[in-house]
């Protein structure tokens, strides 16, 4: 019960935050401050991840956490490309009705863009069906157990923490996510070494969400107040280069191949 007091007040607290953040942005924007705009729709955007995340799992980054309770690392790409397009389109909404734009909420999104979130999208249900085969993979339950046995040792983690989910390793309970999950291997046999190809897509993932949130930033930093009667207006997103488009492609295809490979022995 003092959890779920707990889970609903932190839940309010960031809704009302979020609120507190949007009331912001939209005062920055009426005094053509649109970085700070674009700063403060990000916070509410955050803020309301994470109260999702506590109303509904108790558990502040609940969003990012998985079946297994572990972090996933094809959530954590959706939810970062889905946090900054979701707030960049709020900013240029705000931006657009501050200057009174009757189309303010008409904003165009690339092609390159469109293209990216799907690679996201496939990727994530890609993943979780994948990750369903392998919960359904029977495993003698001996060798599950000594398996378990030397990861915990491994991970310096008590025995009782870790269980198997068929092949796959799992947590007992949400707030034993680490970060580490994002790097190291799903299965019995690999679940404490590094996944070369989890840390080659983590790496071109936040590479990307960060040069494209920075592009975003310096598009609408750039955006000058009214002159002679003429008003600038913001109704799309900078463009994504086909090159980027491709190598984040070959990336996720490379990660669900060896994600799909199994690595425990039946």
């Amino acid at each position: 019960m003092a959890d779920n007091l707990y889970s609903a007040t932190g839940a309010l607290g960031a809704m009302l935050l979020g609120a507190a953040s949007i009331a912001a942005s939209t005062y920055t924007a009426a005094q053509g401050g649109y970085t700070l705009t674009l700063v403060f729709d990000l916070l509410a955007m955050v803020l309301l991840f994470g109260a999702l995340g506590l109303w509904i799992t108790h558990h502040l980054l609940g969003m990012l956490i998985d079946s297994r309770n572990v972090y996933s690392l094809a959530r954590l790409q959706t939810a970062g490309w889905s946090l900054l397009v979701f707030a960049a389109i709020l900013a240029m909404a705000i931006i657009n009705l501050s200057r009174r734009d009757p189309a303010a909420i008409d904003i165009q999104l690339p092609s390159t863009l469109l293209t990216l979130m799907g690679i996201s999208a496939t990727s994530l249900v890609g993943s979780s069906l994948i990750l369903a085969t392998k919960k359904n993979t029977s495993v003698p339950e001996a060798t599950a157990q000594s398996a378990l046995t030397a990861m915990a040792g491994q991970m310096h983690v008590d025995d009782g923490q870790l269980t198997n989910q068929g092949v796959l390793v799992a947590n007992k309970q949400m707030g034993q996510a680490r970060w580490r999950d994002l790097l190291t291997g799903e299965e019995l046999a690999d679940a404490g070494h590094i996944d070369i190809a989890r840390v080659q897509m983590l790496f071109f993932s936040l590479a990307s969400l960060i040069v494209y949130g920075v592009e975003i930033g310096l598009m609408i930093d750039s955006i000058t107040p009214q002159i002679h009667g003429v008003i600038p207006q913001t109704h799309g997103f900078p463009p994504i280069s086909a090159n980027m488009i491709t190598l984040i492609a070959i990336s996720q295809g490379g990660y669900l191949i060896n994600k799909a490979i199994p690595a425990t022995a039946k």
